[in-house]
């Protein structure tokens, strides 16, 4: 073994002058294109699984309830007033009277709090069957528009 590994080491030790160039450049070439194809098919497979998904999405739309979108601007309310829905925003029109409420899986509204925005979701009902919207995306509206 450790012979093996002396032949190879002195081999390309002699290498020199122009064989060490052409060496060298067909190393650069030879990796290039295995980029450049590992790249190839890395696109396509993430092409393949996004694709997919939006398949699976769009199922999904189709068998829940229509998205609804409302404008107005997103206020913080006392989380004790709906305990059992773990409700913490509204939606409150310029007036300051309220329009719906407000719940995401994730952080977005605490993002988009005292926002003027367009929020997209689907209604529900709450314990006390008020109306409710689960936000699935929030557009941020411009106040010169």
């Amino acid at each position: 073994m450790f012979r093996l590994l002396k032949n190879i080491y002195l081999q390309t030790e002699e290498i020199k002058g122009k064989k060490l160039l052409y060496l060298i450049a067909g190393v650069f070439f030879g990796f290039l294109l295995l980029g450049v194809f590992l790249g190839y098919l890395t696109n396509i497979v993430l092409n393949i699984n996004e694709r997919n998904q939006e398949n699976n999405l769009t199922g999904q739309e189709n068998s829940s309830t229509n998205e609804t979108s409302i404008e107005g601007k997103i206020k913080y309310i006392d989380p004790k007033l709906y305990p059992a829905d773990d409700i913490s925003f509204t939606l409150v029109d310029n007036k300051g009277k309220e329009l719906i409420l407000l719940k995401a899986r994730d952080q977005i509204l605490s993002v988009a709090e005292n926002q003027y925005v367009t929020v997209y979701g689907t209604k529900e009902k709450t314990s006390e069957n008020k109306d409710v919207l689960m936000v699935d995306r929030v557009s941020i509206k411009n106040v010169a528009n």
